[in-house]
């Protein structure tokens, strides 16, 4: 089997909730595994009163790199709206979901700190294989 055809064995669910206290800290969404593992989508929500762009890198062998980045908009996955599948805005449209290796790391990172009282949330989903 091609690993394009992913047989997972393992529904892979990993989430963060994005604090003012947070600042612009780099958070970890798919922390580091025993098993390959294939990230299908990043949902994001933002309950804050302003646009954010958020910054997505990997974290693999100890080098950080940025995959993309993109702006999630006031209010975006409330009040009648969804979520935005981050991973489907950065990514070439020839590319569906992400493949990460055992040690590496899915992180989202902030430019600009959320206002007091409010939050981002960022939910992964996929498998193992």
């Amino acid at each position: 089997m091609a690993i394009g055809l992913f047989d997972e064995r393992t529904v892979l669910s990993q989430s963060v909730l994005m604090l003012p206290a947070d600042g612009t800290a780099t958070k970890v969404v798919a922390a580091v595994n025993s098993s390959d593992r294939r990230i299908d989508n990043l949902l994001c929500a933002n309950r804050d009163g302003i646009a954010h762009v958020v910054n997505v890198s990997i974290v693999a062998g100890g080098v950080t790199v940025q995959i993309g980045s993109v702006s999630i908009p006031a209010g975006q996955g409330y009040a009648g709206t969804p979520s935005l599948d981050i991973l489907a805005a950065i990514l070439p449209a020839t590319q569906v979901g992400l493949n990460l290796v055992p040690g590496a790391t899915l992180n989202v990172q902030l430019p600009v700190a959320i206002v007091a009282t409010f939050d981002m949330s960022f939910y992964a989903q996929g498998g193992t294989f």
